[in-house]
């Protein structure tokens, strides 16, 4: 309500959709990535509308909902993924980028953002049409839980959430490694003694570079672990990795690294609390 008092958060005079085109830097050179900001609706995932590839944790879908019950606003939107059939989008953005943007800014990650309003109505019913196939949960799997039980409490009217989609073969569409902060652990000594035994392991200065050893690994799985001024430790599993993972677990997910990294390292291995 301040926010609305101070006029940093208005509603706008008529229905619109939102162009947001993306530049930043990453490794020396500049990508950029457009995608569409709308309202959407919240189905089941039986539906197969949009696609979740992710489980969900209880503390994080309660910590979202209680936020979004008592503010009844999406201060960060599902980011979605969908097929570009005919590169229709690409076709429709392009007639936006070309002209001056509603607004600029740079982030406080050093992302310059540029974004359009789109209010005429048949600019508005043809991204609609460009989105009107599936869409894939990149991130966000946690709000779309929430956006799921908000409607089961409050009805259709309370389906609707806030997405981000971009094309799933947009030049800005990065995956970046995946990375976990522990906040318990063992000390890099101690994890050496106890992945010895599974892995080949070697040195590294610091993050950085142990990410670049990691992505240049052809080992079935690579990961690394670092500590704050002690460096990094490169880890190669021995073979295939596999016995380090229960016997009955589907190939689509012991090919997963994620997967390999919470359940047959973290935890079995090194302790960590699931």
């Amino acid at each position: 309500r301040r926010w609305q008092r101070e006029g940093l958060l208005a509603p706008d005079p008529g229905p619109a959709l939102y162009l947001l085109e993306q530049t930043f830097s990453i490794e020396g050179g500049t990508l950029t990535r457009v995608g569409l900001l709308a309202r959407f609706r919240a189905v089941d995932p039986e539906a197969r509308v949009v696609l979740p590839h992710e489980q969900t944790r209880k503390g994080p879908k309660e910590d979202r909902y209680r936020l979004l019950k008592a503010t009844r606003a999406n201060f960060s939107p599902i980011f979605l993924m969908f097929r570009d059939e005919g590169e229709r989008f690409a076709a429709l953005a392009a007639d936006f980028v070309g002209a001056a943007p509603a607004l600029t800014f740079v982030d406080d990650g050093g992302v310059r953002h540029r974004l359009w309003r789109v209010t005429e109505t048949g600019s508005i019913e043809g991204l609609a049409r460009a989105l009107a196939g599936q869409a894939y949960i990149a991130d966000g799997h946690h709000r779309y839980a929430t956006a799921l039980r908000y409607r089961d409490e409050n009805g259709l009217d309370g389906a609707f959430t806030l997405g981000y989609f971009t094309p799933l073969d947009a030049p800005g569409l990065l995956v970046q490694p995946y990375h976990r902060v522990l906040s318990a652990g063992p000390s890099l000594a101690e994890a050496r003694v106890v992945l010895a035994p599974h892995f080949d392991l070697r040195d590294a200065p610091h993050a950085t570079a142990a990410a670049r050893a990691v992505e240049a690994s052809s080992a079935p799985y690579a990961f690394a672990l670092a500590e704050p001024e002690k460096g990094a430790l490169v880890a190669e599993s021995r073979g295939d990795g596999r016995s380090l993972l229960p016997p009955d677990v589907p190939p689509s997910l012991a090919a997963l690294d994620t997967y390999f990294l919470h359940h047959a390292v973290l935890t079995p291995l090194l302790g960590v609390p699931a």
